[in-house]
């Protein structure tokens, strides 16, 4: 009797959508150092502004109201409709903003993009797709990369190209975009390559400054990390990206490990 109610009430449906799972690493260790330490406790609400931040300038009338945003404590999820046009392109951009406002911060944050079905209505979210992100986030991506699979990249690039765009921009030309805008690492992942992304930058100066802060949160975590097996590795990965980045462009602020 109470399923049968169930099913009567539930008449909306899931929707297939791409959506990001990300969170702030070492969030707990400053939850638990703020206690004592005034300086954490402001970066911790300078942390959450920015989601905030990204999340009112998705709810501006002056965005279509199908890209939904939501916030808990150290997390985000972010979902574009599966057929929004260049929508995978969107989020990716999305989350590399993220990245950067994080870095001024001194803070990296980790994720996973996935797509498929979702419920996503206000703060109501739950579907097979928000669980392969959030798998992706805490059992795959492991460093301080936002990762998706090649598969799901095929997948969203057909769903989200606009087919009445003009001709010479082709499905090839949206997937040379999107491509700019990852790396494939050596497990088979692709992540999001922000550091590369210096055309983003206003400045030369802001994007050079960021790489700066990327270099002191490396040597940072690296003596507060202190050959832990679980920690280190971590910082080694973010140093092996930062340092083939800087290498193409200042080999002289690649980092000596």
């Amino acid at each position: 009797m109470i399923e049968s109610e169930i099913k009567k009430r539930n008449t909306t449906k899931y929707e297939d959508r791409i959506v990001a799972f990300v969170d702030i690493m070492g969030f707990k260790n400053m939850v638990d150092e703020s206690v004592n330490d005034p300086y954490q406790y402001a970066k911790i609400k300078d942390a959450l502004r920015i989601f905030r931040g990204l999340k009112k300038e998705k709810e501006d009338p002056l965005y279509d109201k199908d890209i939904k945003v939501t916030t808990f404590s150290d997390s985000l999820i972010i979902s574009y409709p599966a057929d929004y046009k260049g929508g995978l392109f969107y989020i990716i951009l999305d989350l590399i903003y993220l990245q950067f406002n994080f870095s001024r911060l001194g803070l990296i944050i980790r994720g996973g993009i996935a797509m498929g079905k979702l419920r996503h209505i206000r703060e109501e979210i739950f579907g097979p797709a928000l669980n392969k992100a959030y798998s992706l986030e805490s059992q795959k991506a492991v460093y301080p990369r936002i990762i998706i699979e090649k598969e799901t990249i095929k997948i969203a690039l057909d769903r989200t190209y606009d087919r009445d765009f003009p001709k010479e921009y082709s499905l090839k030309s949206e997937k040379d975009d999107v491509l700019s805008l990852l790396k494939q690492d050596v497990d088979g992942f692709f992540y999001l390559d922000f550091l590369r992304q210096y055309d983003e930058f206003e400045y030369a100066d802001e994007y050079y400054n960021m790489l700066a802060t990327i270099g002191n949160i490396i040597q940072q975590g690296k003596t507060l990390a202190n050959g832990d097996s679980k920690l280190s590795p971590k910082y080694d990965w973010l140093e092996n990206y930062y340092n083939s980045v800087v290498k193409e462009i200042k080999p002289e602020a690649a980092l000596v490990s």
